[in-house]
């Protein structure tokens, strides 16, 4: 048995042993996390679009720290996620200001967007717990763990940027600092794997494929026995898929613990966006010192802020909604 199902035996003993493998979850309910998940992506993802030119001069900036040897954060960040990255992955990064976790971010969330549209091929029961999860399944909740790191990293990285950019104006706490070093050699895992391995492009119909070669097995029998042993991996869902998809399992025990707090979570998260959207702002006019207002940077810079404003403005009104509501 290789390595990856020997882990998923484990996880899925592990379970059985803390009575989350009969949590049950809905296919409407992963639709909805998914769905959350990739809002934290595009969220991010939006700042490294909106702020390209500004991140132009940044990345030049970080290559010659890394050559003067300086020890800034983000340069201790960048230079031990590039220690784990190889091939197109490492490229991606060195071209463009952490364009590998930029890249990686948006393949992500092809991903999850794919297989939100496949749903009902993908998942053919409308209830599921670890009785009848199978290995494609198992690698559905990789892509979703995969989701949930990046957008926890990078939602720490940008503000290490704005802490980097004006350290009296934006603040770094603690936490964030180890988490951005802590973290990095699973982020340069995640980007190696989606970037070189073109996940964003091939992942969907691979799934789709195992699902029907035969191979793809529930992960537990009704007499709570793993069946991970009797599963063939390697076309379509592989080795990879199944290691990363173990740490994905928490999903139950999250939804069937948490489930009925969801819309509390989902106000939490447009709460977050919102701070976040509005320390961008503040950030983005920062650029706007001494800039020739007739220039286009200048007024790409402002056209942007006018967009981070019309979504502030919208998540207002949502919030008022939601927690004034009779």
């Amino acid at each position: 048995m290789s390595n990856a199902l020997n882990k998923l035996d484990a996880k899925v003993a592990e379970s059985v042993k803390a009575g989350t493998a009969s949590k049950n979850m809905s296919r409407d309910q992963l639709l909805d996390y998914m769905s959350n998940s990739a809002s934290m992506l595009r969220s991010q993802i939006q700042f490294f679009t909106d702020c390209g030119p500004i991140l132009t001069k940044l990345q030049t900036d970080l290559m010659g720290a890394r050559k003067a040897a300086a020890q800034s954060l983000l340069v201790q960040v960048w230079n031990k996620i590039d220690k784990g990255l190889t091939g197109a992955a490492k490229l991606r990064q060195e071209s463009g200001y952490f364009g590998a976790v930029v890249e990686s971010m948006q393949a992500t969330v092809s991903i999850l967007e794919e297989v939100s549209a496949n749903v009902d091929k993908l998942f053919v029961d409308k209830n599921f717990n670890l009785y009848n999860t199978k290995i494609s399944h198992v690698a559905i909740y990789g892509v979703i763990d995969s989701a949930e790191v990046l957008a926890n990293y990078s939602k720490c990285l940008i503000s290490a940027i704005m802490a980097d950019r004006n350290p009296t104006a934006f603040g770094l706490v603690k936490y964030q600092k180890a988490f951005l070093m802590d973290k990095a050699d699973d982020i340069a895992g995640i980007c190696t794997r989606m970037i070189n391995g073109k996940l964003g492009k091939t992942f969907t119909a691979g799934v789709l494929r195992y699902k029907q070669s035969g191979d793809d097995v529930c992960v537990l029998t009704t007499d709570n026995q793993s069946s991970a042993k009797f599963a063939k991996i390697g076309t379509g869902v592989n080795e990879e898929d199944v290691k990363r998809g173990c740490r994905g399992l928490y999903i139950f025990r999250w939804i069937g613990d948490r489930w009925t707090d969801l819309f509390d979570w989902i106000a939490r998260l447009i709460r977050s966006l919102r701070e976040q959207n509005k320390a961008r702002v503040e950030y983005l006019q920062m650029e706007l010192d001494g800039e020739n207002q007739d220039s286009p940077r200048y007024k790409k810079i402002v056209q942007v802020i006018k967009n981070y404003n019309d979504q502030i403005a919208r998540m207002d009104q949502y919030l008022e909604k939601y927690y004034n509501e009779d």
